[in-house]
């Protein structure tokens, strides 16, 4: 999870730790869900940090208030056979891969625009790139919300994003070939790059003590234009995405 902040540059290091829990559709565009454990962890040092970021790292390398940029590495999981549609596990697996790439955030207080808020609007924009091995395609994201302090010690964090992908990531994950409708009884269907998805996100974080804090995420995709045209979506899936999760974190 990324916590934007414009507070000053720290002086010294500081490290967050954290062990949560979720549910995720068990392929994208599937209308089944799996639990799945994730970790995180912060670790900040004169400004500059190192955090998770889903099922990666990401590095934030501007020492600056108001800016976060920097490289991201993630894991994608792919599509295996073991997925519980019947139909789908039988079309050719997409393979896991490593995702490399970028992004870029900035936040503004919204008492810089005249309100009497402690809230800050921010904006994040981030590319990844497969490398050779998984869906070898491209997908970029950007997304837009509001921190809102609730108190000092509970804050929420909304956000609205939409992403696009890649010829080559539509492909490997929408598309059905010749082959793949002969096995699977599906139609085939070549998808193509466009915009992706549309989503919103809640994020609600509780500080229990000085150590402690307690995270609840919430979101909601609804894929679009070619992603929810495929078959493996509209007739087996759902167009509608979701993710719950709890978290239970420590600073040092």
């Amino acid at each position: 999870m990324l916590v934007y902040s414009l507070a000053g540059v720290a002086s010294a290091t500081e490290a967050k730790i954290g062990l949560g829990a979720g549910v995720v559709p068990d392929y994208e565009g599937s209308d089944n869900y799996q639990f799945i454990p994730f970790p995180s962890f912060e670790l900040e040092h004169e400004g500059f940090k190192v955090r998770s970021s889903q099922f990666g790292v990401e590095a934030d390398l501007v020492p600056f208030e108001a800016i976060q940029a920097g490289p991201i590495i993630r894991y994608d999981m792919g599509r295996d056979d073991e997925v519980k549609d019947d139909f789908v596990a039988l079309l050719p697996e997409v393979d896991s891969s490593i995702e490399v790439g970028g992004y870029i955030a900035s936040g503004l207080p919204l008492s810089m625009l005249g309100m009497d808020s402690e809230a800050i609007l921010f904006g994040r924009l981030s590319g990844l790139q497969g490398l050779d091995g998984g869906h070898e395609g491209a997908v970029f994201e950007g997304s837009l919300g509001v921190i809102a302090p609730m108190s000092d010690r509970f804050q929420i964090i909304t956000s609205l994003s939409t992403s696009y992908m890649s010829a080559d990531y539509a492909d490997s994950y929408f598309s059905i070939s010749a082959a793949g409708a002969a096995a699977s009884g599906l139609a085939q269907y070549d998808a193509d790059s466009g915009f992706k998805d549309i989503g919103v996100a809640v994020i609600a974080n509780y500080d229990v003590t000085e150590h402690w804090s307690l995270t609840g995420i919430g979101s909601y995709k609804l894929l679009i234009n070619d992603a929810a045209d495929s078959p493996v979506v509209k007739d087996r899936g759902s167009e509608d995405q979701f993710f719950a999760g709890v978290s239970i974190g420590y600073k040092f």
